[in-house]
């Protein structure tokens, strides 16, 4: 009977591990940021285009800039860097798609200094005068009231004609641990800052 026993003791226990084990490797994965969902549906629309073969094709990036200014700068600071991060991460899709991309931040020669080693520069005096390329990727920012609205575009520098374009809204996130009227980007997110209520009903 004791042996009985021990052996039923033992199985409840290895149950109990088991029950453990499973929690651990069942757990969810976190879902895909909203501004990385948009990376990944911009990227994908270009190269989808039926019309346009994306293959070989020589590409250069610009900045995505605000509709209201056609410049980086926003009325919200928090949001200036979201154009340089849509331009680099959708040009990196489209260089893995098989594109022919030219970076025009390119400098004729690697600087070298005590803070390392450098190739990228945005002085007009280091980098490449003419660089051949055939289309350009570019793209507007629209904020609203859901979120921001972005429209990409390959453009063909020779005839202005829009060859590919894509478009997708990042949404925003609700945040009430801030009392400002604004918006915040902060790790792949949007996130809208209501206005504190105070004493309005007052």
């Amino acid at each position: 009977m004791n042996l009985k026993m021990s052996i039923m003791a033992f199985a409840l226990l290895a149950l109990s591990g088991c029950q453990t084990f499973d929690t651990i490797v069942g757990k969810k994965e976190p879902m895909e940021q909203p501004v990385e969902t948009a990376i990944t549906s911009i990227s994908h629309q270009l190269i989808a285009n039926s019309s346009f073969d994306i293959a070989d094709k020589r590409i250069v990036s610009s900045t995505f800039v605000w509709s209201d200014t056609l410049t980086s700068v926003s009325k919200d600071s928090e949001l200036m860097e979201l154009g340089t991060i849509l331009q680099e991460s959708i040009i990196t899709s489209l260089t893995q798609a098989g594109g022919d991309v030219r970076e025009i931040k390119s400098a004729n020669a690697i600087q070298l200094n005590m803070g390392g080693e450098f190739i990228l520069s945005r002085d007009i005096e280091r980098v490449a005068h003419n660089t051949q390329a055939d289309y350009v990727l570019t793209g507007i920012m629209t904020p609203t009231n859901y979120g921001t609205v972005v429209n990409a575009k390959l453009i063909n520098l020779h005839n202005k004609r829009v060859v590919a374009a894509a478009r997708q809204v990042i949404a925003i996130t609700p945040d009430s641990r801030t009392s400002e009227n604004s918006s915040t980007f902060k790790d792949g997110l949007l996130y809208r800052n209501h206005q504190s209520q105070g004493n309005h009903d007052e």
